[in-house]
Parts: structure tokens; C-alpha cells; sequence
């Protein structure tokens, strides 16, 4: 055996506590960026944005846990739906942000977002949904 071969579980003792400091510093910075009208912005005090709001909750449901202070139970379901829901369009679509562009990033992320938290999404997207039947890549 190699000198690191019997190191192997010390170092990942250290790396294990290391994670878990890191994790917790990340998930109380993540719900920092958490907007109080719904959604998460690229950080504290931004407006909500489709895209950091799927980084966010991807982002706690790697590292997140259920309970006080784990983030996961912390993220304020009921109003993101309802920013996300004051974001969409007639033709199914959503603005990015408040007074932005659409895209299909903005028209597949709400959806992901809600798979990844378990939310009832059947609003959010119709089974036919007008700007990604009549979308052509420019």
C-alpha cells in the first residue's frame, strides 16, 4: 500500500466536513437571492430571473435538505408559482424576468423547476402550447 492508499479515508473525512461547510455557507446564500415577491434573482436583492431561478433550485436540490435551515423547505413554492404565472403569455410562453424577452429557456425552465420541486404544474404549460408549436430557429 502507498502512503496516500492509507490516507484515503482521512482525506475524504476532510473532504466530506469540508462539503458540508460549504454547503451550508452556499444554501444560506442561494435563499438570500430568494425575491419576496417570488422567484430567486441573480442575487440579494435582484429581480427575479427565469434562469438564476432554475440554478437556485437546482442548486438546493443538490446540496439542500428538509427542515429548518436545509433550504429545500425554505423555498417559497406558492409565490414563485404566482411570479411565475404573472409572467406568462397568450400563447403559453413566459417573459424571462419582469419586462424582459421570451425565449425557450423561459418556456422550459418554470416547468423544470416545478418537476424538480414536485409542484403541481398543470398550469403552467398547456398540453399545446402556441410558442413552441410555432417556434423556428432563426
Amino acid at each position: 500500500m502507498t502512503g496516500i492508499g492509507r490516507c484515503k479515508p482521512i482525506v475524504s473525512f476532510g473532504c466530506t466536513i469540508l462539503i458540508s461547510y460549504i454547503g451550508h455557507r452556499a444554501i444560506a446564500t442561494v435563499l438570500r437571492c430568494q425575491h419576496p415577491q417570488g422567484g430567486f434573482g441573480g442575487g440579494p436583492g435582484q429581480n427575479a430571473h427565469m434562469l438564476a431561478n432554475y440554478a437556485a433550485v437546482c442548486s438546493l436540490a443538490i446540496m439542500g435538505f428538509p427542515g429548518p435551515n436545509g433550504g429545500w423547505d425554505q423555498i417559497d413554492r406558492v409565490k414563485m408559482y404566482e411570479w411565475f404565472m404573472s409572467l406568462k403569455q397568450p400563447d403559453g410562453s413566459f417573459l424571462v424576468s419582469v419586462h424582459a424577452e421570451v425565449d425557450m429557456r423561459s418556456v422550459c425552465t418554470p416547468k423544470a423547476s416545478f418537476a424538480i420541486l414536485r409542484h403541481p404544474q398543470g398550469y403552467l404549460l398547456p398540453p399545446r402550447c402556441g410558442y413552441i408549436t410555432g417556434y423556428h430557429d432563426p
